[in-house]
C-alpha cells in the first residue's frame, strides 16, 4: 500500500467523522486529490528551515525526539495525522499547506499576528470587523 493512499484514508475518516458528511469520499473514488507523503514531508523541511528552526527545536516543541523529525523528512518514518496537525501548529502553517501545498486565507492572518501579544492581535481583530462592517454598509 502506498504512503499516499494510506493517509488519504485516514484523513477521509478524520474528516468525514468530524463534520458528519461523506462528500470526501466521492472525490476520493474519482481520484481527485492525491495525497504524497514526499512532498508532505518537504513542505515540512521548506517551512522548518525558512524559519530558522532546527530538527532539535522542533522536536522539542512537539515533544519528540530530534531523530524522528530527521526520519520524518527523509521519509524514513510516517507521519500521522495528530502529529501533522501539531507540526503545522509548530510552524504557524495550515495543513492543507502541508498536506496539499495550497495555502489558506486564514495562515495568511496568522503570519500577519504572528508576533503579536493578546491585546495587539484583539486591536487589529476589532479594526479588521469594523472595516468590515464599512464595506458591506458602502456595498454599491
Amino acid at each position: 500500500m502506498s504512503h499516499r493512499y494510506y493517509y488519504w484514508d485516514i484523513l477521509l475518516t478524520y474528516r468525514s467523522s468530524f463534520d458528519g458528511k461523506s462528500y470526501l469520499a466521492d472525490i476520493a473514488k474519482e481520484d481527485f486529490y492525491m495525497i504524497n507523503q514526499k512532498e508532505i514531508t518537504q513542505r515540512i523541511r521548506e517551512e522548518r528551515r525558512m524559519r530558522g528552526i532546527s530538527q532539535y527545536k522542533l522536536g522539542a516543541k512537539l515533544g519528540v525526539d530530534n531523530t524522528y523529525i530527521s526520519k520524518l523528512e527523509s521519509n524514513k518514518k510516517n507521519v500521522s495525522l495528530n502529529m501533522l496537525a501539531d507540526i503545522a501548529t509548530a510552524l504557524n502553517v495550515s495543513t492543507d499547506y502541508l498536506i496539499f501545498g495550497a495555502e489558506s486565507q486564514r495562515n495568511v492572518f496568522s503570519a500577519i499576528l504572528e508576533g503579536c501579544n493578546d491585546k495587539e492581535k484583539r486591536i487589529i481583530y476589532e479594526n479588521i470587523n469594523a472595516l468590515k462592517r464599512i464595506l458591506v454598509r458602502n456595498r454599491s
